[in-house]
């Protein structure tokens, strides 16, 4: 009866383990298949996104801050 048990959780493990080289996979056929002009303007993009988050993040803290000393 263990046996079954460890049985159908090894099979389990090695299907979800296919199942996730199978997205990868997936997942890496799309990304190859952006053009370098692509690739350039999305990071361009992300990282626009990031600085303005920065920003955002140090101008409050330096509020907060300001507040707190005054």
């Amino acid at each position: 009866m263990a046996g079954t048990w460890t049985k159908a959780l090894g099979l389990a493990g090695v299907l979800g383990l296919a199942a996730t080289g199978a997205v990868v996979a997936r997942e890496e056929r799309k990304r190859r298949a952006y053009s370098a002009d692509e690739i350039r303007d999305r990071l361009q993009e992300r990282y626009a996104e990031i600085g303005a988050q920065a920003r955002e993040e140090a101008t409050d803290a330096w509020r907060e801050r300001r507040e707190a000393g005054a």
